[in-house]
């Protein structure tokens, strides 16, 4: 290879890695002395509330209001045909019932014996102060004797109160038991059947059966309760929460929100006591 070829090809190399020295050539930093015109922003600008900001929320309040008169009564022909659907619509669910009737009273004469079963075991727990045993249960275990020995004798007064309280009652509903059979017409005997059965086929009734069946089944979807909100919350096994909700907790509420945009653009809640 000749100086001219090997000079030429070295050339061409300058030539080609100039752009890239260029681009990683360090740019130069301004100098301490330069002096940069213009006003400072702060980032956390402490809000000021005008007469502007004033006016939009109570304009906002102003849409929230619920009118004090519903819109079906503001018009004469609306009304009538609300109360006229109402109407029909009443009827035909005590017509619906009505017909049933004669499937309501098996359904409770068959939850009759639960029902029984279920105000039985109400009592005796109830008449021997079952429901303080794991207390009761739980001194033994700690074995604090002093603690122990005041429970049981609050559970010994206790059963003896009750009991002396149940003896009246059944001497008192024994006697009236009597005076109905040998005095009252034949229509109370059964009334009285009747409500004994209505109310026994009631307790023993299970939770996922009801008694009534559905006269208009909904084509939407149940509302959401806060009762079955707090179950479900209850049902997580998280300590805050379940102190929350014991006894001595401060509950849990659900106040009512609106959201209300502002000058800028950003929501803006307004909350009101439920």
């Amino acid at each position: 290879m000749t100086e001219d070829m090997h000079d030429g090809i070295t050339a061409d190399l300058q030539d080609e890695t100039s752009p890239l020295t260029s681009i990683t050539e360090p740019k130069q930093t301004p100098d301490e002395n330069d002096v940069l015109e213009g006003t400072v922003v702060l980032v956390d600008q402490p809000h000021r509330s005008g007469a502007d900001d004033l006016l939009a929320e109570l304009a906002a309040r102003r849409q929230e209001r619920s009118p004090l008169v519903p819109v079906w009564l503001r018009s004469r022909a609306d009304a009538l045909q609300v109360l006229k659907w109402q109407a029909e619509h009443t009827g035909y669910v005590f017509t619906y019932h009505l017909l049933r009737t004669p499937k309501y009273a098996a359904k409770l004469l068959a939850r009759t014996p639960a029902g029984a079963w279920r105000a039985l075991a109400g009592l005796v727990r109830w008449l021997f102060d079952l429901e303080g045993h794991p207390v009761r249960r739980a001194a033994v275990a700690k074995e604090q004797a002093a603690e122990y020995l005041a429970l049981s004798k609050q559970r010994d007064s206790r059963v003896k109160a009750r009991l002396w309280t149940l003896l009246t009652s059944a001497i008192a509903l024994l006697l009236a038991s009597t005076v109905v059979t040998l005095v009252a017409p034949a229509w109370v005997h059964w009334a009285t059947v009747g409500i004994l059965i209505a109310v026994l086929g009631a307790i023993g009734s299970p939770a996922d059966k009801p008694l009534l069946d559905r006269a208009v089944v909904p084509t939407r979807v149940r509302k959401l309760t806060s009762d079955q909100v707090l179950d479900a919350l209850g049902s997580l096994g998280i300590s805050a929460i379940n102190q929350a909700l014991g006894k001595k907790g401060r509950g849990i509420t659900f106040p009512a929100r609106s959201c209300a945009m502002g000058r800028a653009g950003g929501p803006r809640s307004i909350s009101r006591s439920a």
